[in-house]
């Protein structure tokens, strides 16, 4: 399941993308852009997230995200996810994050 959240979110098919959550779902990520002096965590919600990937992901030729590590807490239908990842964006600026996820 997180493998396939990668692949549809590199592939910016967020319509598919968007049923990876629940209906107040958020994505909770720490990363550092180029131009940061220290990581910053950024919550949003998955609604305002698509809505804002004309001028994010879909503004660039490259995008995408590969896990690199994962840690996932379960109980009953629940599950909170620990991802570590890679990703690429724009012309050539490449960094690595951390996000959690609820599925």
């Amino acid at each position: 399941l997180v493998e396939s959240y990668y692949k549809v979110m590199s592939d910016r098919a967020w319509n598919e993308y968007r049923k990876f959550f629940f209906e107040k779902g958020t994505i909770t990520t720490i990363w550092q852009g180029p131009e940061d002096e220290n990581a910053k965590v950024h919550t949003t919600s998955i609604d305002e997230f698509i809505a804002q990937t004309p001028s994010g992901p879909d503004s660039r030729p490259i995008f995408s995200e590969t896990m690199t590590s994962i840690e996932v807490r379960r109980q009953g239908d629940l599950a909170t996810v620990w991802a570590g990842y890679h990703a690429k964006f724009g012309d050539e600026h490449e960094t690595t994050g951390f996000l959690v996820s609820q599925f």
